[in-house]
């Protein structure tokens, strides 16, 4: 889930609902847009129960990433700032054992949106 949330899509070219509906605008063929709309509905995520409050956490965290700007390239993604994940950890009202639970569970779900983000960033250089 942290990796789709990072933007990793199995295919470069996902449709959703608003490709489905231009297709449908556009007079397509009815095989096309239901295509389209088997695929918009394969994007989805689907996160298990017992993930659901991690899952809202990480999501919550999103503008606590850090980056190293170069002056001649695109920012490289550092991770997570973890003195303002402990922060909004205690915001959130997170008791101290739950908050060490949640903080591991965070890092293994950084690791994987830092894998999309490096592989989108070594792209982007190469390009």
């Amino acid at each position: 889930m942290a990796r789709h949330w990072a933007g990793e899509r199995p295919d470069e070219f996902a449709a959703d609902e608003s490709v489905v509906a231009a297709l449908a605008a556009a007079g397509a063929p009815v095989e096309a847009v239901d295509a389209a709309r088997v695929q918009a509905a394969q994007d989805d995520c689907h996160v298990w129960a017992d993930n659901w409050e991690v899952f809202q956490t990480f999501v919550a965290l999103s503008g606590q990433w850090r980056y190293l700007t170069h002056p001649m390239g695109p920012p490289q993604t550092l991770g997570l700032d973890y003195s303002r994940v402990e922060s909004a950890l205690r915001l959130m009202g997170f008791g101290p054992k739950k908050r060490i639970r949640l903080f591991r569970l965070i890092r293994l779900m950084e690791g994987e949106a830092l894998d999309v983000h490096r592989a989108r960033e070594a792209a982007q250089q190469n390009a």
